[in-house]
């Protein structure tokens, strides 16, 4: 018995439970490869179906998850929590992701929809290296304010809920000190965030980082207790 993935949609609106049945892979089969990351909290205890089977997310706070295929009817994709056991567990969904339909890697961004809620909010980032190369910093406002950030003498204006990408190869980026490796593998780099509160501009963060131009670096800008939380990613 093969379920649309309509009715797991609307049974994850309805918050209803999953039915244990699901379809298997055929030639029409959507593909992707994903990782996720929930910087509020340790990820357990969340999965989703993928080839028929339960696959469970886990990753900490502090970075995005390992990679994980999906291989599904559609590019909608249920999160879910499970309980019982044998032939009564039962699936509960708590969110969706909807992908691109041209499959591919993405970073999927996991947030509770409210502090003590079960219920998840998400965003699909591409996370392939044509998109996001080594050596590059992204920057992600996930709040409901324009953010500028200083990085290096590279100036930009992130506005809410978009992203920008810094080259971290370009030569104008200073170092600071030596850090044990030489310039052109990496550089410690200034970095400050200011936000726009009530027409006026306030600096909401500043640090040193190591970036190496061998890596992929993330900045996420979020909402955190009417203020703001800056987060800093190398993978």
């Amino acid at each position: 018995m093969n379920i649309p993935y309509s009715r797991l949609a609307l049974l994850a609106c309805l918050g209803l439970s999953l039915p244990l049945v699901y379809a298997q892979p055929t030639d029409e089969t959507f593909r992707a490869n994903l990782r996720f990351f929930n910087p509020v909290s340790d990820t357990r205890q969340l999965y989703f179906m993928s080839a028929s089977h339960d696959r469970e997310i886990r990753a900490t706070f502090n970075g995005p998850s390992g990679r994980y295929k999906y291989e599904g009817e559609s590019p909608r994709l249920v999160l879910y929590r499970k309980s019982g056991s044998g032939e009564n567990i039962q699936r509960t969904p708590v969110g969706t992701a909807t992908l691109p339909s041209s499959g591919g890697d993405y970073l999927v961004f996991l947030v509770p929809e409210k502090p003590d809620s079960n219920n998840l909010l998400t965003r699909v980032f591409a996370d392939d290296t044509r998109n996001f190369p080594r050596g590059h910093t992204r920057v992600y406002n996930l709040s409901s304010e324009p953010v500028a950030i200083q990085y290096g003498t590279a100036r930009l204006m992130v506005a809410p809920g978009s992203i920008e990408m810094v080259d971290n190869t370009d030569a104008d980026l200073p170092a600071l000190g030596k850090n044990g490796a030489p310039p052109e593998r990496g550089l410690d780099t200034p970095i400050r965030v200011g936000v726009s509160k009530n027409g006026e501009w306030k600096m909401i963060y500043r640090a040193i980082w190591y970036l190496s131009r061998q890596a992929r670096h993330s900045i996420f800008i979020l909402p955190q207790n009417g203020g703001f939380q800056v987060l800093q990613v190398s993978d």
